[in-house]
């Protein structure tokens, strides 16, 4: 399986649907700059590519579990759409060859990182958040998130992760 391009754009009304986001609420996040979105042609609509998709619903999906502050979601909004950045990519890539759950580890403020859990429990080995007696940690399993974004293809594609142990 070929990973998908991100030239496909998506209309707000997609990502509405798959994130389960309201027009008030995309609207909100717009004028908080937390949106990832551009706007294309006369009419202004706003369009949406898998990568952003993916940010949108990460940044959702932290909101409904945890109650993160929509301002706090533009860390992770920053992390994820750095030039050069592609952690939708990296998530089917890393579900697609390995077969395990992929994470996103964050704090909001200085800590990004997705991985797969043995990497993620190694950081805490290691010492992440050792320096600092108030660290608290948010970690998000990432791949339900990337089947919703692939069921927007034309011809959807499913990533199942190895179950067994």
């Amino acid at each position: 399986m070929k990973v998908p391009e991100n030239d496909h754009r998506f209309s707000a009304s997609d990502v509405r649907e798959v994130a389960d986001l309201s027009y008030r609420q995309l609207d909100d996040w717009d004028e908080k700059g937390v949106l990832p979105s551009s706007r294309e042609g006369d009419s202004g609509w706003r369009k949406f590519n898998l990568r952003e998709i993916f940010v949108l619903l990460v940044c959702a999906e932290m909101r409904k579990r945890f109650g993160v502050p929509i301002e706090s979601l533009k860390f992770i909004q920053g992390c994820m759409l750095k030039n050069g950045a592609d952690h939708f990519r990296a998530a089917v890539e890393m579900t697609r060859l390995l077969h395990t759950p992929v994470f996103i580890l964050t704090d909001f403020e200085t800590t990004f990182a997705m991985d797969q859990p043995f990497d993620i429990a190694d950081s805490f080995i290691y010492g992440l958040g050792s320096q600092d007696d108030e660290a608290a940690f948010v970690v998000l399993k990432v791949n339900p998130l990337v089947n919703r974004v692939l069921d927007l293809l034309k011809d959807p594609i499913r990533i199942e992760e190895n179950t067994e142990s």
